[in-house]
């Protein structure tokens, strides 16, 4: 199936999804709420440096920012593969800003998602933006974050670690 045949449909079936959810009844939704999770007994702690290991690794920990890419947290971090500049949808290239403490993100939706990715190029993200071209091309630098930089420093730092799930936020 062609790419473009497949978007067409994906946003068929979105566009469907939607107008479902949206289309009015007289009776109003019922949510029905969940029970409480129970998550038991806590287990003891484990001193894990007890293990015999083939390496030295003996916890792995992800640190997951909802809403944030690498180059916005660690896009300038010594010897990390990040970027400085990105390119709009005309082919504009365009310096990475300075991220502000309270930045709010671009259009986090499904279809923005879509568009901002346009195929793999990575370069319309000014198409989706939320008001200023500057909230989809900025990043933090070291004294904005310094926790997560000190994490980066002492631990390790992915820098070509991709998601699994193409989807939203």
């Amino acid at each position: 199936m062609p790419p473009s045949l497949r978007w067409a449909l994906a946003l068929t079936v979105f566009a469907a999804t939607v107008a479902a959810a949206c289309s009015s009844s007289d009776d109003p939704p019922r949510w029905d709420p969940l029970p409480p999770l129970d998550y038991g007994v806590a287990p003891e702690p484990t001193d894990a440096s007890a293990f015999e290991t083939r390496t030295p690794i003996k916890h792995v920990v992800f640190v997951i920012k909802e809403n944030r890419t690498f180059d916005h947290m660690f896009g300038r971090f010594p010897g990390a593969d990040g970027a400085r500049f990105g390119f709009t949808c005309d082919g504009d290239r365009v310096k990475l800003q300075r991220a502000t403490p309270k930045e709010f993100g671009a259009d986090h939706s499904f279809v923005a998602g879509l568009t901002a990715v346009n195929g793999g190029k990575m370069n319309c993200f000014d198409a989706i933006r939320s008001g200023s071209i500057d909230r989809s091309y900025n990043q933090y630098a070291r004294a904005d974050i310094p926790n997560y930089w000190r994490y980066a420093e002492r631990f390790a730092l992915a820098d070509r670690f991709f998601s699994s799930v193409y989807g939203p936020t």
